[in-house]
């Protein structure tokens, strides 16, 4: 069995936000963007014969954001409860519902020891609330707090990730 220590993977193309400096907002501009999601079934046939125990998987976004995946919990359970992964995702947070959010904290709460956090959601909020909308078109600060709320309240392990 081969052994991973740290993969990166794109699960979709969507995205909630219209960022003007991103490479996924350019396309879309043009025309030119397919969108598509990575299914949890080729995900698990993809991963069948590798050891990620231990393993950094992040799942980022360069053209789409994680958390509008629609099977992101699923895929975020696959790989923390049965190939017992680090798992962190990195959005905008400006999308979904508290309930979406607990159900990421309860994957986390069930696989996460004194030693290994399970799963780790790192929000990309650039600014504050009279500025981050500059940066990250269409993502609600009210949402994005809530989320945040949400995860914190519930002693999830979360990371505000910003540009100075």
């Amino acid at each position: 069995m081969r052994k991973l220590n740290e993969i990166e993977l794109e699960l979709t193309s969507k995205c909630n936000a219209a960022c003007p400096a991103c490479k996924r907002t350019q396309l879309n501009i043009k025309g030119r963007l397919e969108i598509n999601d990575i299914v949890l079934t080729d995900l698990q046939k993809a991963f069948e014969a590798i050891d990620l125990e231990d393993a950094d998987v992040r799942f980022c976004g360069i053209l789409g954001d994680p958390c509008v995946h629609d099977d992101v919990e699923n895929i975020s359970k696959y790989f923390v409860d049965n190939k017992k992964a680090k798992v962190s995702i990195y959005t905008n947070g400006g999308m979904r519902t508290p309930k979406f959010w607990e159900k990421l904290g309860h994957i986390s709460k069930i696989n996460s020891t004194k030693y290994r956090q399970g799963l780790t959601v790192k929000f990309a909020v650039d600014g504050l609330e009279d500025t981050n909308h500059l940066y990250r078109k269409n993502a609600k600060w009210k949402s994005i707090m809530t989320a945040i709320k949400t995860l914190k309240d519930r002693n999830f392990n979360l990371v505000w990730k910003f540009i100075i």
